[in-house]
């Protein structure tokens, strides 16, 4: 549409300048030999009569457009001294065509596909430079981070709880361990035996040189000599001394033996490691000998 306006203004300038008045032919020449925008603007002063032709011709517009614009101007206004028979067509057809014709409108529009290539390249730089700018993410991982997290801690409680328990566990096991030999007359592991066997043991080690554990067996021998005659029952986890004070205060318990002497001496040699030689044990047989002729008497009375 706009093509055809300006055919049809190009037309009216051809037939309305048909005569000798060519103000653009002339406007065309001087504004040629301008070379600054201050230059082009004094050769539309000195045209006044093609400003009023045509006002869209100011100083205002490029140099370039507007010396294209009068020169089309120019070329149509030549155009007009042609016969009258020629078709203004034909005219219009024979101007577009020519390689001085310039229409920055037209050329605007008609250059569609040369703006659409330009647009593509520009949306296709700004997709390079998004995808340049975008970063690769990690993957989201605090799921598993928190899962390793709690299996780590589960593993740390447990060797702490398990070492908790093997102290805790073993200490006692000492500790018991030293309950028993320091305080009970028997380990939990120690055979039940009979007076006669504790003598025979006694003798056996007595001939080993062993006379600190023969001792201990005279001792026990005694004990279970009293709980055979139900005097005191001899408990296997209690101390020499814990069974001297039931003893003394059993009502069977034989008199004229002194139980509290036959006890410490055992303390000293087992507990004390004070044994001074074989007569530290004569001791522990004279007494077991003198209780077993008692408690004979006690119980045939």
């Amino acid at each position: 549409m706009r093509a055809i306006v300006l055919w049809l203004s190009l037309l009216s300038f051809a037939t309305a300048f048909a005569g000798s008045k060519t103000p653009f032919r002339d406007l065309d020449r001087d504004i040629r030999s301008a070379q600054s925008p201050s230059d082009v603007q004094k050769a539309l002063d000195r045209h006044p009569e093609a400003l009023a032709l045509d006002p869209q011709l100011n100083g205002s517009i490029d140099p370039k457009r507007l010396k294209a614009m009068v020169k089309a101007r120019a070329i149509a206004e030549g155009g007009a001294n042609a016969p009258e028979t020629a078709d203004p067509s034909e005219r219009a057809k024979s101007l577009k065509k020519s390689v001085a014709y310039v229409d920055s409108g037209e050329t605007n529009d008609s250059n569609w596909f040369g703006k659409a290539m330009e647009r593509a390249s520009k949306l296709f730089k700004k997709d390079q430079q998004e995808a340049r700018n975008i970063r690769i993410r990690p993957p989201n991982i605090s799921g598993a981070t928190a899962i390793f997290n709690v299996i780590m801690w589960a593993i740390i409680l447990g060797g702490v709880v398990a070492f908790i328990w093997f102290v805790a566990t073993r200490f006692r096991w000492v500790w018991k361990k030293k309950v028993k030999a320091g305080g009970g007359m028997l380990a939990d592991d120690e055979p039940d035996r009979t007076a006669d066997e504790w003598l025979s043991e006694a003798e056996r080690l007595r001939a080993q040189g062993k006379l600190r554990e023969a001792i201990r067996c005279m001792y026990l021998a005694i004990l279970v000599r009293l709980d055979d005659y139900n005097v005191a029952r001899l408990i296997r986890t209690e101390t020499n001394w814990e069974h001297y004070r039931r003893i003394v205060k059993s009502a069977k318990c034989p008199t004229g033996l002194d139980f509290q002497d036959v006890t410490r001496r055992f303390d000293w040699a087992w507990y004390g490691y004070r044994v001074r030689g074989p007569e530290d044990l004569d001791h522990f047989i004279a007494f077991y000998t003198q209780l077993m002729v008692q408690l004979k008497e006690k119980s045939a009375s």
